[in-house]
């Protein structure tokens, strides 16, 4: 639904589905994992957009 109201590419919603798809079925354990590792190392994510 979320995709719906924001006016992104054709590329963009078929980036954002197959994300979707896999947090929805692993439950986000491999974005989670990353997050935890990178905090023990004294980083973290940042997003931030293209120039």
């Amino acid at each position: 639904a979320r995709v719906q109201m924001n006016n992104l590419s054709e590329e963009a919603k078929l980036s954002y589905e197959r994300l979707d798809k896999m947090l929805l079925e692993t439950k986000g354990i491999e974005i989670y994992s990353l997050v935890e590792f990178l905090d023990a190392l004294g980083f973290r994510i940042a997003i931030a957009p293209k120039d």
